[in-house]
């Protein structure tokens, strides 16, 4: 079993960078913090916030929206959502 789940989470790992499967494991918006928290714990490690963020904003795949996220903190993330087609 534990060969299946190594090689299942290893084509996640190489599907979420290449093929950006994120789309199907977020929900339709979601902060920056979310998707980060999401390919760290399909990678198993951590990313550095700023350097996470620039290389997403990067790919040219995100779509800032203009409503904020309304949690606990005193400062709102940004949501974001992945772009159609």
């Amino acid at each position: 079993h534990k060969q299946i789940i190594g090689k299942a989470l290893s084509r996640l790992q190489s599907d979420l960078d290449e093929k950006l499967i994120g789309f199907n494991l977020m929900s339709e918006s979601f902060t920056m913090a979310e998707l980060q928290k999401l390919y760290e714990a399909v990678h198993q490690r951590d990313f550095v916030r700023t350097n996470f963020q620039r290389k997403m904003l990067h790919l040219d795949i995100l779509e800032r929206l203009e409503k904020r996220y309304s949690g606990k903190s005193h400062k709102a993330p940004y949501l974001y959502r992945f772009k159609k087609g």
